[in-house]
């Protein structure tokens, strides 16, 4: 993980771009994403994550990947930890563990309804899901992801796992092989930098019948991974390539604003949630 990520620093091109429901669009240069990575690890690691204690993700419904939740869950395996993705009403982990989860998630508490899964959490992260959010309405006692992150530093040492250890959202435990990074592009790491804004206009994306992503171009994920080789798909599309990431949930809508991006090699998964 720690050359995976030396090797996403070092590029200033887009690796990771964000397509809001809200119509907001967020694009992430390479440098930009790693040191997300490496602040939350900083964060992370100061609240007790690693081998002993896990990350949780509560996840939005419907489930989709939020790009500061891919760049903590980048920093929770460096760090050696499991990471978990969770109902907000299911079964929490067993062992130690802390939460993060969108500021917006419903947690109304029924009397008939079992608690929200972060309540048995040491610590909970809440991120707000704006495109340039500095701070989230986080609820007393819970931590704003948002704030707190930024005081971390720029490059944090990484952890190099060979393998990640994810528990997805039905219960099932996966185990993903960490992508080899390209000989030598560990050897400059970048801090902050990038930008922030529309790439320019291009073909059109193509429809739900593209499903084989080039990890050297651009492609998208709509929902969440499904197994193993979709996680580790997504790992080198960001890392050699472009990840699109998005929570339309409506197809229509999504390919919309697909028609007005880059061209689209493929999909991560299934194309509908």
């Amino acid at each position: 993980m720690r050359d995976l990520i030396a090797q996403l620093s070092a590029r200033p091109d887009p690796a990771l771009v964000f397509l809001a429901e809200s119509g907001e669009r967020l694009e992430l240069t390479g440098r930009v994403s790693a040191n997300w990575v490496y602040k939350t690890a900083g964060l992370l690691g100061e609240l007790g994550v690693g081998p002993q204690v896990g990350f949780g993700v509560v996840c939005p419904s419907p489930p989709h990947l939020h790009w500061r939740v891919l760049a903590a869950m980048l920093a929770a395996w460096s760090l050696g930890a499991q990471v978990s993705l969770l109902d907000p009403h299911g079964e929490p982990p067993e062992d130690e563990w802390v939460a993060m989860r969108p500021e917006h998630l419903d947690d109304s508490r029924a009397p008939a309804s079992p608690p929200p899964v972060d309540d048995s959490a040491a610590e909970v992260l809440v991120y707000a899901t704006g495109a340039l959010a500095l701070s989230a309405e986080a609820p007393a006692g819970c931590i704003d992801y948002n704030s707190a992150v930024r005081a971390y530093p720029d490059v944090t040492a990484l952890g190099a796992p060979t393998h990640l250890d994810l528990v997805d959202v039905s219960g099932e435990a996966h185990r993903i092989p960490v992508p080899e990074a390209e000989a030598g592009a560990g050897a400059r790491v970048a801090g902050a930098g990038g930008a922030t804004g529309s790439a320019s206009a291009g073909e059109s994306a193509p429809g739900p019948d593209s499903r084989t992503a080039d990890t050297s171009g651009t492609a998208l994920l709509a929902g969440l991974p499904r197994s193993a080789d979709e996680w580790s798909e997504l790992l080198n599309v960001l890392i050699r390539g472009t990840l699109i990431l998005t929570d339309i949930a409506d197809d229509s809508r999504l390919q919309r604003r697909l028609d007005g991006e880059q061209v689209v090699h493929g999909t991560i998964g299934t194309w509908t949630k």
